[in-house]
């Protein structure tokens, strides 16, 4: 940001220090001030056009101008990290055990990097990478698979003998990341909803669309493995309905979820469920509406309870 802000940076800059934000990612701060703007026009507006601020403009414009100097207050913060991640910190030691041939790890980051900078630029694509980004950013896909790789029950079972992954802890997780990040990619190619997305809740797709999304993102982005974008838009899609979903895919849809409503700061009163526990258990709950496997959730619950996550 400018050193001497003019006033759309400046209220943003405000909005941004409110500490109710603390402990949130730059993308989920985004949504949040968004989501404060949008629900309280009335009570801004006077504030907002007054000689202090934008004099005369209208709300509309007025949302415009915040919004632009939202997205540079968060980009300031969030591509320093997220260039960090792919391009030197994503292990990418899995793509021997998913791709059917060799692949050049730069070829394959410069495409995840183009990808992600694409969904930047739309606001639904911001939306969708807050949970992702958040979820790989707060690590909480390791943590649990480390669990379960060790428990060697239900999900274990599924990542070893039903998809047949040979992957370590480390190589597992950096497939999960990947696959997390990739999830919104459905929302780049143009391939409109047919009748059974539109009956669908938000965030599921049909797997007509599914196969049309994924034919055009391997045509745009050659470099990434098919298995990989493959199992990213397939994560888009409810188990519930199609039981062929790998269970990385599953595993990307719930901690996408999930890390949508991380929150580092909330703590569980004395007695009460742990943050994710009592998430997990409400998914649970809630697994046939979002497409969530209810077996997957059920181990997740127990690996929560067990360790006080």
């Amino acid at each position: 940001m400018e050193s001497n802000p003019g006033p759309a940076e400046g209220f943003v800059l405000r909005l941004l220090s409110n500490p109710a934000l603390e402990g949130l990612t730059a993308l989920q701060k985004e949504e949040q001030i968004l989501q404060f703007l949008e629900a309280n026009p009335r009570a801004l507006y006077p504030a907002l056009s007054s000689v202090r601020f934008f004099p005369g403009c209208r709300w509309a414009d007025i949302m415009s101008r915040l919004g632009r100097s939202l997205v540079r207050a968060t980009d300031a913060s969030l591509l320093p990290w997220l260039e960090q991640w792919v391009h030197r910190d994503l292990e990418l030691g899995f793509l021997e055990a998913i791709a059917a041939r060799s692949l050049p790890e730069q070829a394959v980051r410069r495409a995840l990097w183009d990808l992600l900078l694409a969904l930047l630029q739309r606001p639904r694509g911001r939306r969708a990478l807050a949970g992702p980004l958040t979820a790989v950013q707060r690590g909480l896909a390791k943590r649990y698979l480390e669990a379960l790789l060790r428990r060697r029950r239900y999900v274990y079972s599924e990542i070893t003998k039903v998809e047949r992954l040979r992957l370590e802890l480390e190589g597992t997780h950096a497939l999960v990341a990947a696959t997390l990040a990739l999830r919104p990619s459905i929302l780049l190619p143009a391939v409109e909803p047919g009748p059974a997305d539109r009956e669908l809740p938000a965030g599921r797709i049909s797997p007509r669309r599914a196969a049309a999304a994924l034919a055009a993102l391997r045509s745009r982005f050659a470099a990434l493995p098919p298995s990989l974008l493959r199992a990213a838009v397939s994560s888009n899609c409810s188990f519930v309905d199609d039981r062929r979903v790998a269970a990385s895919a599953r595993l990307a849809a719930i901690f996408a979820a999930r890390g949508r409503e991380h929150n580092p700061r909330l703590r569980a009163d004395r007695g009460a469920a742990t943050p994710d526990s009592s998430w997990f258990n409400i998914a649970r709950h809630n697994c046939r509406y979002y497409g969530f496997d209810l077996a997957m959730l059920d181990e997740l619950h127990a690996v929560a309870a067990e360790n006080g996550w």
